[in-house]
């Protein structure tokens, strides 16, 4: 009975210390710069960089498993340049603190407060932001 209880406790332990070590880190396909954000009740992952050959961000989202998430329609690299909800020019690679809060697979929230929406969808995702800000502020 002992060792059936001592055999039970030590897999729960392994288990936990498995769960929680991989916790945090991103599946394979994944940069490894992602930050893990909650834009689904699995999850997901989400990396932004500056794409210097074009003075640009980019974006790409991931679900939980590491596939590379597109909006409805679009595919390939054109989907993950991203341009700023207000002002101009890309944020710079120290200012991509990625906020996993408030980050969906659509737009992209930093925790300065910039809010990075894709450009080949800006009209659709701007006004969700303008509905999600004016919400906010009422």
């Amino acid at each position: 009975m002992r060792r059936a209880a001592f055999a039970a406790a030590l897999c729960v332990g392994i288990a936990i210390i498995w769960w929680l070590g991989s916790r945090g880190r991103p599946p394979v396909g994944v940069p490894g710069e992602a930050v893990q954000v909650t834009f689904s009740k699995e999850g997901g992952w989400a990396y932004c960089w500056v794409d210097v050959q074009i003075n640009l961000n980019r974006c790409r989202t991931y679900n939980w498993a590491g596939e590379r998430l597109y909006r409805p329609g679009k595919s390939g690299d054109l989907d993950d340049v991203f341009v700023r909800y207000l002002g101009e020019g890309p944020v710079p690679e120290t200012e991509l603190q990625i906020d996993p809060a408030h980050t969906q697979q659509d737009f992209v929230w930093l925790r300065n407060g910039v809010v990075l929406l894709p450009r080949n969808d800006l009209a659709n995702q701007k006004a969700l932001i303008d509905m999600l800000v004016s919400a906010r502020d009422h």
